[in-house]
């Protein structure tokens, strides 16, 4: 098995069927082998399809944290320009 900070892959001895069990919790944000996983116990479940299994882990509304924290950068960012007043010639 090789895991990254993303995600996983299992390499499975030829000839497996059935379904894999991965010791991850099945929780929203997974993906394996292109679609959501089923739960097995809490686990995540993933029908075997060939010699390998992949899933990935993406967190819920990750894409919008990151918009929203860049945003309150920006704000920060622009802070000491607020207010200023401007000076008349």
């Amino acid at each position: 098995m090789r895991t990254t900070a993303s995600g996983l892959t299992a390499v499975l001895p030829p000839g497996t069927r059935g379904t894999a069990v991965v010791a991850a919790p099945a929780i929203a944000g997974w993906t394996c082998q292109g679609r959501e996983p089923e739960s097995y116990a809490g686990l995540l479940a993933v029908p075997v399809t060939g010699p390998a299994v992949s899933c990935s882990f993406r967190p819920p509304g990750l894409t919008a944290g990151l918009a929203a924290g860049a945003a309150a950068l920006l704000c920060l960012a622009s802070r000491p320009w607020w207010g200023r007043p401007r000076r008349r010639s």
